[in-house]
């Protein structure tokens, strides 16, 4: 699945590392990022070394053993012709117009290493050595310049090149009339066991776990008519909980309605079948059916070693050839906690006036009342979270809630669209990573965002990547202060925070502009809000030091600890003057990786 790892063999039979940034497609190939850049060059690649303080093009004569500590290499400066010896480490790569390559996100503060994988280099490296990329997720087009070391290459391999190949032993399997845009479709995904790798057609073979998994409208089973084993055709689709079949009995030409428990699964001579765990016949599972059903309903099953047996037809599951579109990934990845997650979800509540008993944070925030609630609101529906994309079906990409697992825990795009009243609400953010992704299709992006607009909400904002959980907070707090008229206002805004002053679209529009004149110059933009805030002049705070100013900030703080908004603002400021580091002009958070990710759908 995508950022999984693995060990691909390159042409020359050396081993690299990678992160698959694209699952197997239906040709059985993956897509992979290279991990270092510099493991994928050989004799003859080109790279880009320092010459006079110029980035260079340079192309590689030899290679040091990849076992040394220091990787070194000889190359040829293109333009002079001159040979020099240099570290892999003092090089960068090299890329054409157009080179598919994925960005590093590294960042300590995001939590868990990975790459960005829709890039695209879209021009020629400047003189500080950074590419512009282009980077495509969620139908929108962001460009902005990314160091090269930050760059690593993508490609295209064949599956059988991966040496390790991800853990798909036990997955989900969709049927082939799998509607991806029904709600409530996903109750008819089965569990299976992928018994062996991609063929060269990129087919997996998948052992089911029950007879009846999958049984879908049109398909046959056997039902007994007096002592005679009829064929019964399935007249609608099979919902999970149903026990009784709407069958047309083939033999009889008639309409029935019978028991699933008196049907028996149809299988064809030559099909390829599984005993069912325990039922294994010396050692043995897998097998061919050799014979029709008998009278007393069991098939004849010849085994590997050529053997037959009479099994019972219930204690046989399907074994199946399908491409790798049909098969889903369980969402089992492990959840860090998100430190700002709950001062996100308390200072947008302070904002909005909302009551702290109002704020659902940790055991609190279920699927069931987060449900409850989206149906019982007329305002804003902020949920600040972990968020899930699934680019294989869209439906199933999710925001993590609190539960005893996936099932009871995760708030799917599939729940949200299939919400029997429409949401009252004029705005949902998705302060998460990824809601703003999905699976691509013809009409667009289906995932969280369409999801809630489906849902009724007029405005939704989302992310298109990973976000930064400090950066998300504050991006957010900035947003509502601008979309409410609120920046200039320093205490609780009693009733009227409820009243927008412009549209989402235009508020957030207003946010990044303000957001990027903050973060060109986070130490004067701090300066004069704590100099607003303690009620002095400029002239006089301009004599204090960083530390100074910090200590005067939380002695204000102390004495205005019950005065709500204006306490928590004085303790941020006196916070970021201590710890966050100004002396470097622009603050990290101007990079568009901390802001460029957010868009805004608006009916």
């Amino acid at each position: 699945s995508r950022l999984d790892r693995g060990v691909v063999l390159l042409d020359d039979s050396e081993e690299t590392k990678c992160l698959i940034t694209a699952p197997c497609d239906d040709m059985g190939e993956c897509e992979v990022a290279l991990l270092p850049w510099h493991d994928g060059i050989r004799k003859d690649s080109m790279v880009r070394v320092k010459h006079e303080e110029m980035w260079v093009q340079a192309r590689v004569l030899t290679l040091s053993k990849p076992d040394r500590r220091k990787r070194t290499c000889s190359v040829v400066v293109e333009h002079t012709g001159e040979e020099k010896r240099v570290s892999l480490d003092d090089c960068v790569p090299h890329f054409v117009m157009g080179a598919a390559v994925a960005v590093i996100l590294e960042d300590s503060s995001i939590w868990r290493r990975s790459v960005e994988g829709n890039a695209t280099i879209c021009s020629d490296m400047n003189e500080e050595g950074e590419y512009e990329v282009e980077i495509t997720g969620g139908g929108e087009k962001v460009q902005f310049r990314v160091a090269a070391a930050d760059l690593v290459p993508r490609m295209r391999i064949a599956v059988s090149q991966l040496v390790y190949r991800p853990n798909v032993s036990n997955v989900l399997v969709v049927p082939d009339s799998f509607d991806r845009y029904d709600a409530g479709a996903t109750a008819r995904l089965a569990e299976c066991i992928v018994s062996t790798p991609a063929d060269a057609a990129g087919k997996y073979e998948v052992t089911l776990q029950r007879w009846d998994d999958l049984l879908d409208k049109g398909d046959l089973v056997r039902v007994l008519h007096g002592s005679k084993w009829f064929h019964g055709r399935l007249l609608s689709s099979f919902p999970e909980d149903q026990d009784v079949c709407d069958l047309h009995v083939e033999e009889l030409g008639q309409k029935q309605e019978i028991p699933l428990e008196e049907c028996m699964p149809y299988f064809v001579v030559g099909e390829t079948v599984a005993l069912g765990a325990g039922r294994e016949q010396d050692g043995q599972r897998n097998g061919t059916i050799s014979a029709d059903l008998d009278d007393e309903g069991r098939y004849e099953v010849e085994m590997a070693d050529t053997t037959r047996h009479r099994i019972p037809a219930k204690d046989l599951v399907r074994r199946m050839q399908v491409g790798s579109s049909r098969l889903l990934t369980r969402h089992s990845h492990p959840l860090n906690p998100l430190r700002h997650a709950e001062e996100e979800a308390h200072t947008v509540a302070g904002i909005l006036g909302v009551d702290k008993e109002d704020v659902l944070t940790g055991e609190q925030a279920t699927l069931m009342e987060v449900q409850r609630r989206m149906a019982a609101s007329t305002g804003v529906i902020h949920l600040a979270t972990h968020g899930f994309v699934d680019p294989q079906v869209g439906g199933r990409s999710g925001i993590a809630l609190c539960g005893s697992s996936h099932d009871n825990a995760v708030l799917t795009a599939h729940a949200v669209a299939s919400l029997e009243e429409k949401l009252q609400s004029p705005l949902v953010v998705l302060s998460a990573c990824d809601t703003g992704r999905g699976e691509e299709v013809a009409e667009g992006v289906l995932g969280l965002a369409r999801a809630f607009t489906i849902a009724g909400a007029d405005a939704v904002i989302m992310s298109l990547w990973e976000v930064d959980d400090d950066a998300t907070r504050r991006i957010m707090k900035l947003f509502y202060e601008t979309w409410l008229g609120l920046e200039d206002d320093d205490g609780d805004q009693g009733e009227s925070v409820l009243q927008p002053k412009m549209s989402v679209v235009e508020a957030w529009t207003q946010t990044i502009r303000s957001w990027l004149d903050i973060q060109a110059d986070p130490e004067h933009h701090i300066r004069m809000r704590a100099y607003k805030l303690l009620g002095m002049e400029a002239s006089e705070g301009e004599k204090l030091t960083k530390q100074e100013l910090a200590r005067e900030c939380y002695r204000r703080y102390n004495r205005q600890k019950d005065n709500g908004s204006l306490a928590k603002e004085l303790r941020e400021m006196a916070r970021d003057l201590q710890q966050r580091d100004l002396s470097h002009g622009k603050s990290k958070y101007h990079n568009p990786i901390f802001w460029a990710a957010f868009s805004v759908v608006a009916v």
